[in-house]
């Protein structure tokens, strides 16, 4: 819907997901990224495989023949990003799982692995310290560049980076509007 109300241009500037950003670029209508958010200070993100630490699970290849979970076809790091990690490591989803769902969120995915009613799933790291102090995850220490989760309640499988969500302006207002919104983005 953001992507067909900037095309039409009936909204300017829009805060976007990666995924929703990449597909309105590949619509060609124009579209300029801003400012990129910071979580955890990065201006990127990881799309993690997640299974119960005690799962068994130690490898992608692992999955094969089990059930999995995703967010939604067009989550970045529930959906996109973690169906491009897998099959460049050799997994095909529709034909190497058992059983394939959309829970809708990451906290269902999160859920769905954690109370054992799939295998694995695919959810953002950015969840994990959200999800600790609320006290439904436990672990020492995410170890973020090494893709680790030390002494956790989950085993991490493998992550893919992303891209932090954006606000992006349409070509159309001009490059001097764009120039000035982006000083003024980037001062908040």
């Amino acid at each position: 819907a953001l992507i067909e109300a900037m095309e039409a241009g009936k909204i300017d500037v829009a805060y976007l997901g990666a995924g929703t950003y990449v597909a309105a670029y590949l619509k060609g209508f124009g579209v300029v990224p801003m400012v990129v958010s910071k979580l955890h200070g990065r201006t990127y993100y990881k799309s993690c495989i997640i299974t119960k630490a005690d799962s068994g699970l130690q490898t992608l290849s692992d999955l094969k023949g089990k059930t999995f979970a995703f967010v939604s076809p067009t989550s970045t790091s529930g959906g996109i990003g973690p169906r491009y990690y897998l099959g460049k490591n050799g997994i095909d989803p529709e034909g190497d799982f058992e059983k394939l769902i959309y829970a809708g969120k990451h906290d269902a995915v999160f859920l769905a692995v954690k109370n054992g009613k799939v295998d694995a799933g695919a959810t953002g790291d950015v969840y994990f310290s959200r999800w600790k102090e609320r006290g439904i995850l436990k672990f020492e220490k995410w170890d973020e560049p090494n893709d680790n989760m030390v002494n956790g309640d989950l085993r991490i499988l493998g992550c893919q980076k992303v891209p932090s969500t954006l606000i992006a302006g349409r070509k159309a207002l001009g490059e001097e509007m764009i120039e000035k919104m982006t000083k003024a983005l980037v001062t908040i």
